[in-house]
């Protein structure tokens, strides 16, 4: 085998600025589902977003709850990064980076949010 197999790739579907980002948006995403292996959910790419807020969460901080902003964004949208905990130590509040995420619905305590469910980050 040769090491570009063995390299791990995130495939994007299409780049947007995150003031694209809107319930119309999540309902038209919706009817490609049932997303899975033959189907996967469409990602997507904003550049340079500016990190508003950033914590660890989760046990043992292994994952990242964060808001993002881009320039013609009046409101932050959070995102969740499972798993990105160690690389959050690189980021700060207040840079700017390239964000690869799926868009997702958040319901917690009754009140339901899109949320962006991070696959990769990059200054």
């Amino acid at each position: 085998m040769d090491e570009d197999k063995l390299t791990r790739t995130l495939k994007i579907d299409c780049e947007i600025p995150l003031s694209f980002i809107n319930e119309n948006l999540y309902d038209e995403i919706q009817k490609l589902s049932p997303f899975g292996m033959g189907n996967p959910e469409p990602t997507f790419i904003s550049r340079k977003v500016i990190i508003e807020d950033m914590r660890l969460v989760g046990r043992d901080g292994k994952h990242v709850k964060l808001k993002v902003k881009g320039e013609k964004l009046k409101v932050a949208l959070g995102g969740i990064a499972f798993g990105m905990g160690e690389q959050s130590s690189k980021l700060h509040i207040g840079d700017k980076v390239d964000v690869a995420y799926t868009i997702d619905e958040n319901i917690w305590n009754g009140n339901k949010s899109l949320q962006l469910k991070v696959k990769d980050l990059r200054r």
